[in-house]
């Protein structure tokens, strides 16, 4: 048996068969088991056709599920899905805590007293030393919502705290954190926007850096030069040396033989 399957939904999707000769799916006497169709449904009494079951283009926001079949109307019930909002800021302290352990390392390594490193720490410990301003909300401090700073920098969730704040203040929990401009997510993007851009902190050091690497190598190769001539230079002078030692030598065996010969020698 052939069994073809698309693995897209709705009328979009659809498969068809045709060779030269004619339809293929009469000559192999093929059946259509499952047609495809596009999800109908209708909302606030406006028609919504969708190739798929997963609707998230209707109410802005919201991601409508069709599960089966219902010629009755249906009520749609909107919360606030905050366990998606935990593992967002779950994932957040995460990030932060490798980019800060990553800090620590480089510290400790071959950036050691390096001004850059410093200057990035700091930077980032201002976002959480100063409070935002013009927020909707009367959140000013992440340890509101559960998230506090360890002794080494690192950043440390209380779920329950969190859990407990959304319920009770949802937009301010969103303000707090992702406010277009002054949020502490918005403002630490902002600033590692900054460090990372083509003029940023990290670049102009990079390139400081690597200019410094070319005038060694630069320096290097100058001193090789030197060196080298010098070498030649040497060993100029001593091949002299030597041929001037064979010549001495031979005019020393000379004068001996012929002072050897001499009467009375």
């Amino acid at each position: 048996r052939l069994i073809l399957t698309s693995n897209n939904t709705g009328t979009a999707n659809a498969i068809s068969l045709t060779d030269n000769s004619g339809n293929v799916a009469s000559t192999l006497a093929m059946t259509t088991t499952d047609a495809a169709q596009n999800a109908k449904f209708s909302v606030d009494g406006f028609l919504v056709e969708r190739s798929s079951n997963v609707i998230d283009d209707v109410i802005q926001g919201v991601t409508i599920t069709l599960k089966q079949k219902s010629d009755n109307a249906q009520t749609l019930s909107v919360a606030y899905d905050t366990e998606s909002v935990k593992e967002s800021v779950q994932q957040f302290i995460d990030a932060y805590n490798e980019m800060n352990s990553s800090i620590r390392s480089l510290r400790q390594g071959n950036l050691q007293g390096d001004n850059s490193i410093l200057s990035i720490e700091s930077q980032f410990r201002n976002v959480f030393n100063s409070t935002p301003t013009g927020l909707n909300t009367t959140l000013q401090y992440l340890s509101e919502i559960g998230i506090s700073t360890t002794e080494n920098g690192d950043l440390s969730l209380d779920s329950s705290k969190l859990e407990s704040r959304l319920a009770t203040d949802y937009q301010g929990v969103a303000q707090l954190l992702a406010n277009d401009s002054q949020g502490y997510v918005y403002r630490l993007h902002s600033a590692a926007d900054t460090l990372l851009g083509t003029n940023g902190l990290i670049a102009t050091r990079k390139d400081g850096l690597d200019s410094q690497v070319s005038d060694i190598e630069d320096r290097k190769l100058n001193i090789q030069y030197r060196m080298d001539q010098v070498e030649k230079r040497l060993r100029s002078q001593f091949s002299a040396l030597d041929s001037l030692m064979s010549n001495l030598n031979a005019t020393g065996n000379y004068l001996t033989q012929q002072l050897s010969n001499l009467p009375g020698a």
